[in-house]
């Protein structure tokens, strides 16, 4: 099984982005994959216990 590809997005490194509903999911995803692509992360989520 390959693994999954995400869009490359180059122009996000070193900018901060903000997700809502980042701690599961595809919001939870979305987070790792900026981040992996060098941009500064911050996300909040309603569900506590999802952190």
């Amino acid at each position: 099984m390959s693994e999954p590809k995400f869009a490359n997005y180059p122009s996000l490194k070193g900018n901060t982005v903000f997700i809502t509903g980042g701690a599961s999911g595809i919001g939870a995803d979305t987070v790792r994959s900026f981040a992996a692509q060098g941009a500064n992360v911050g996300f909040v989520d309603l569900d506590e216990s999802a952190f």
